[in-house]
């Protein structure tokens, strides 16, 4: 018999199923704030996990960089000393103690820098859509800073100099102006005119035109001629006595090693690397045409810095400012009584200027015989590379089976064969380079030298210029008068501020950002 289910009997089980809805809605509900709360802990640790990661990532990046920076600067050190002991075993091989150390090699602190300037760009934003930064978050880590910082201070001594020269220059120039503009007064238009008539330059010599020397600036100039011939035959016979024996034997060692540099080189590259050297004339990933060099380097290294930190100039300088003098002292006895005094108060403000811009003009001389010298210190390597193209050539001519063997002994015996005359052609190379540097010095200074002769000339002018009393001259000379004692007066307290800068006491960290 079947149960009879009342109406009741439904709304029991109706009641009793919407109960158990709402009591599963509510674990659903907790469920779900659960989950929530699950999720956003998740969500949280996540990026926790990938920042502790970023943070591993970076520790170490850094610690790695730490190990490589020490690694490369006790490469340095290990190299240094082996310059020196080579240098020490030559000039006393007998006396030569390997186990002694030439200097604190300890505290040499090479200026290492690892970088990762992806990151940088990325952590500043340099790029739109870029990304984020692969391994660090913190600009400072990336060691571009670092290396920003430290090509900063390597420019201070430069940038000091040329400040320096300019400031002296401009000095120099409104000193001069200040000069010819006031005038002598009280003297004969007679006196004058002999003084003129002897030392004042015409139109066409103080540019070299026409034959002969008279004035101030020709006569000057033929002078500094002299000086310079024999200071530019100095330089040349300088270079030579220093680094010539140092080329011819350099020279002989990178020919004797050429060879068995050559077979080392090609013995421990694989045969498509090689090959791509060999196409490249001998620049791929290393450097063949360097390495057949090293020889030749090894030995130079130290001579060639010993000769170029010697004072050159000194002597030379000394020569420039006693013609300067010699010819201001003609000049004042050459004077008429009435000018005399003013003649040698003039002379002196004249050689004051002269050794003021004869300074500058030997910074910039130096400044070109450095640059100059770094040049000719890297053209042994393009110029063997030059000797061994046709090498390089016939060796790539070889195909076929067993090519790779074929070009090695080819190029080996290239080599064997050329060798005494490229690393000879290279160390008349380097000394006609040098000879060149000399000829380069001598033309700079010419120029300059020349420039500074009519410099003086126009100082040295106002003994035998005279006033004009036009109003419009006296109204345009106070006004130039104006302004160039507002630029000496300037002067005066930046020379102070110098001073009183230097005298302050200051602490090594603090050095570069005072001076920038």
């Amino acid at each position: 018999m079947e149960e009879v289910v009342t109406q009741d009997d439904l709304k029991v089980k109706i009641k009793a199923g919407k109960d158990q809805i709402k009591a599963i809605r509510v674990t659903f509900t907790e469920a779900k704030e659960k989950k929530k709360d699950a999720s956003d802990k998740l969500a949280r640790l996540k990026k926790s996990l990938a920042k502790v990661q970023r943070d591993k990532n970076a520790f170490c990046s850094l610690k790695r960089s730490e190990f490589s920076r020490d690694v490369l600067k006790e490469d340095f050190r290990t190299g240094l000393k082996d310059l020196d002991d080579a240098a020490a075993e030559e000039r006393d091989p007998d006396n030569f103690d390997p186990t002694f150390d030439l200097r604190d090699y300890a505290s040499i602190d090479l200026p290492v820098f690892t970088c990762s300037s992806r990151d940088y760009v990325r952590i500043k934003g340099q790029v739109k859509g870029d990304g984020e930064p692969t391994c660090f978050t913190n600009a400072a880590d990336t060691g571009i800073p670092a290396l920003q910082q430290w090509c900063h201070q390597l420019t201070v001594a430069s940038r000091e100099r040329s400040a320096r020269s300019f400031f002296t220059q401009l000095k120099a120039f409104a000193a001069g102006v200040q000069s010819y503009i006031q005038g002598i007064s009280g003297v004969t238009v007679a006196d004058r005119e002999a003084l003129r008539q002897r030392w004042e330059s015409d139109e066409f010599n103080i540019y070299g035109e026409a034959p002969g020397v008279k004035g101030v600036a020709p006569e000057l100039a033929q002078r500094f001629v002299n000086l310079i011939d024999d200071c530019v035959e100095k330089l040349k016979t300088h270079f030579r006595d220093g680094l010539e024996e140092k080329c011819r034997i350099g020279a002989a060692n990178a020919s004797d090693a050429a060879v068995q540099t050559s077979d080392e080189f090609s013995s421990g590259m694989h045969w498509a690397t090689y090959r791509a050297t060999l196409r490249r004339h001998g620049e791929f990933r290393r450097n063949l045409n360097e390495e057949l060099t090293l020889p030749f380097t090894r030995n130079v290294a130290a001579s060639w810095g010993k000769v170029f930190e010697s004072d050159l100039f000194g002597p030379f300088e000394t020569a420039v400012k006693k013609a300067v003098n010699g010819l201001l002292l003609e000049i004042e006895d050459n004077a008429a009584p009435g000018l005399k005094d003013r003649a040698k108060i003039q002379g002196e403000l004249c050689l004051a200027q002269a050794g003021d811009v004869l300074r500058a003009i030997m910074e910039m001389v130096r400044g070109t015989l450095s640059s100059q010298q770094k040049e000719v210190s890297r053209c042994m390597a393009p110029h063997v590379r030059a000797q061994l193209i046709d090498g390089y050539d016939r060796a790539m001519e070889e195909r076929g089976r067993g090519s790779v063997a074929r070009q090695k002994d080819v190029f080996r015996r290239y080599i064997a064969a050329q060798k005494d005359d490229i690393f000879e052609d290279g160390a008349d190379v380097i000394l006609e380079e040098l000879d060149k540097i000399a000829n380069a010095v001598g033309e700079r200074l010419e120029n300059a030298l020349t420039d500074l002769s009519r410099q003086i000339e126009v100082n040295i002018s106002v003994l035998w210029e005279g006033l004009q009393d036009d109003p419009g001259q006296i109204k345009a000379r106070q006004d130039v008068l104006g302004s160039v004692s507002a630029v000496l007066g300037q002067i005066e307290f930046w020379t102070a501020a110098a001073q009183d800068l230097h005298q302050q006491p200051q602490d090594d960290d603090d050095e570069d950002v005072v001076m920038d």
